[in-house]
């Protein structure tokens, strides 16, 4: 059985947007689990610049596939030129880009899991992990009040640790 520090459940752009972020700042003790045969799934993104803090959009540029530094959204009587930058991304360059910056023992690609407090379980391993994100898509076709869980985690860097 692996232990892992942090496992990642679904390979969309949240699950993605986290594991790069945590292999930005050298923490390599993960596994991103998805059961589609690639990540991202058939999506397109599409965020404003104002819409990430400054330092962020390093994260994201190197799968972006296009970036308008302006548009002109017209109305039938009105017409604005915005000057904020527009960027879209699409899930196959996300894949790309997912597939060269992690390691094989990084992922888990068409694999199905189920957990519990502290296992994750797939057809093919078992691992122990510490922290659990599970950012799988949610989606409900019922009329009736939907409950969803959500997952929060906080990484904080003190200046002494041990103080």
């Amino acid at each position: 059985m692996r232990k892992v520090k942090f496992a990642i459940v679904g390979g969309g752009l949240s699950g993605c947007l986290t594991a790069l972020y945590l292999k930005k700042n050298n923490f390599n003790d993960f596994v991103i689990v998805e059961k589609a045969p690639t990540f991202g799934g058939d999506h397109t993104w599409s965020f404003m610049d104002s819409d990430l803090a400054q330092g962020d959009h390093d994260l994201l540029a190197p799968f972006t596939r296009a970036h308008w530094p302006e548009q002109v959204v017209t109305f039938p009587k009105f017409q604005k030129k915005m000057s904020l930058g527009y960027n879209s991304i699409r899930s196959s360059d996300l894949h790309r880009h997912m597939i060269s910056q992690l390691s094989k023992d990084q992922f888990l690609l068409e694999s199905e899991c189920h957990w519990d407090f502290k296992t994750i379980s797939t057809d093919n391993e078992t691992f122990n992990y510490e922290i659990l994100l599970d950012a799988r898509e949610r989606r409900t076709m019922s009329l009736e009040p939907a409950v969803f869980k959500t997952s929060l985690v906080w990484i904080l860097s003190t200046a002494n640790p041990t103080g």
